[in-house]
């Protein structure tokens, strides 16, 4: 709906649009009053399972300072306490923040307040100029602990009202108001949601200790790429070689941390541009744990590889399949690396239907890529067409083998044994 109103109206109403987001928060129920060139919207939203100081500190971090997921590029200055929207060149400004005392009926015990920010509009700019009152804006965004018995939930109620009076077009700056505000509040919900887990399992056949393990994985994976099909490997942005950036899609990476206690080595890291592949949060976790030995022959290290990830609205799936993927390559190229001992095993490439095959291959490549391992899987699966079609429609299994592990999505946050990942 929002996409739909910006696209019938003129340039203007577009990126307007963006700003007023910031205005005004919307959800299931909403009340709108409009007296003439007045515009005034008053909506609630329930997020569960968060307290209202933090709320109040995420509506900071992620909507006020960064744009809350909408077309609109925000730049803070924290000392004055406002920030300039762009392409609008408005500026807003947050007032003092005020702290009230909770109806003990409405939450027994909760030991929580609620917390109320206003924020004024003190610069117009270009675009809204002709179109809003000057000084006739104010938003006011109240969070307030609740407890639903019924669905035996504690959480958040968002309130978010805002008020200025129209110049030009009122009906269709309420519009475009309300649309707005509703994807700004169901982004805010959706980031503040427990996140998703993906973990993949599998065993690697090695005599190596988990240190040196994890010294390769970040040459073999965070240097070099992985065997992934891209068109350059990752480009070091600091000298340790902690922060990457991946092109493309020019993901930018960083190392957080890298931990050997034992038998066990850690290796965590997270997406500083998230948004680039559909979530709001990304962090994952490489482990490498000494002897696990399920069959009971040869030395072998278990590594599990986990990744926590707050998808965007509507994004889940996508985020699902692309996450499995990219995971399940980067298992499989690692594992064979290993256990080729860093010495990879070509994969010949022959014409179609082995004409000429007697001739030799027309090329190799490295088994411990994407397309090395989908090419040795093919000319091993012996398994009837139908079941090779339905893989088609499986990329994670593309190059699959049997001894690649389990994997399982989960929804919950991961568990840092008390890393400190700011």
């Amino acid at each position: 709906m929002h996409l739909l109103l910006l696209s019938i109206s003129v340039t203007l109403a577009l990126y307007s649009t963006a700003a007023l987001a910031f205005s005004v928060e919307p959800n299931k129920s909403s009340s709108i009053n409009q007296n003439n060139n007045r515009v005034s919207v008053s909506i609630t939203k329930n997020i569960p399972d968060i307290s209202p100081n933090k709320a109040h500190e995420t509506w900071l971090d992620f909507t006020w300072n960064r744009g809350g997921g909408l077309p609109i590029l925000c730049i803070g200055n924290e000392k004055e306490q406002t920030r300039t929207l762009l392409p609008l060149f408005a500026e807003e400004k947050l007032l003092e923040k005020t702290v009230s005392s909770v109806d003990e009926n409405t939450i027994e015990n909760s030991g929580y307040s609620t917390v109320n920010q206003e924020y004024i509009l003190t610069t117009l700019g270009p675009i809204w100029n002709s179109e809003i009152e000057k000084g006739s804006h104010l938003g006011r965004v109240s969070f307030s602990p609740y407890r639903n018995e019924t669905l035996n939930e504690i959480g958040t109620v968002v309130k978010w009202d805002v008020a200025y009076t129209t110049l030009n077009r009122n009906s269709l700056w309420q519009s475009v108001t309300e649309s707005s505000i509703s994807d700004a509040c169901d982004n805010l919900k959706a980031y503040l949601s427990k996140p998703i887990l993906f973990t993949l399992k599998t065993v690697i056949q090695t005599d190596l200790s988990t240190d040196v393990i994890s010294e390769r994985w970040m040459d073999f994976i965070w240097r070099k790429g992985g065997g992934l099909p891209i068109p350059f490997p990752p480009l070091p942005l600091s000298k340790d070689g902690y922060d990457r950036v991946v092109i493309p899609p020019f993901l930018r990476e960083r190392v957080l941390q890298r931990m050997t206690t034992g038998d066990s080595s850690d290796i965590l890291y997270t997406v500083v541009n998230p948004s680039l592949i559909s979530v709001y949060t990304h962090l994952g976790r490489v482990t490498f744990q000494q002897g696990y030995n399920p069959t009971g022959t040869g030395d072998n290290v278990e590594m599990v590889w986990q990744v926590n990830l707050r998808p965007m609205r509507g994004c889940e799936s996508f985020v699902k399949i692309f996450t499995r993927t990219v995971i399940a390559v980067l298992t499989r190229n690692f594992k064979v690396h290993i256990e080729d001992n860093g010495i990879d095993t070509m994969v010949g490439v022959y014409p179609p239907r082995g004409f000429m095959k007697e001739k030799g291959a027309i090329f190799q490549v490295r088994r411990s890529t994407w397309v090395g391992s989908v090419l040795h899987a093919h000319l091993g699966d012996d398994r009837q067409v139908i079941e090779q079609t339905k893989d088609l429609f499986q990329p994670w299994k593309w190059g699959s083998t049997e001894d690649e592990g389990i994997a399982h999505w989960s929804q919950e946050e991961m568990i840092l044994n008390g890393t400190d990942t700011e």
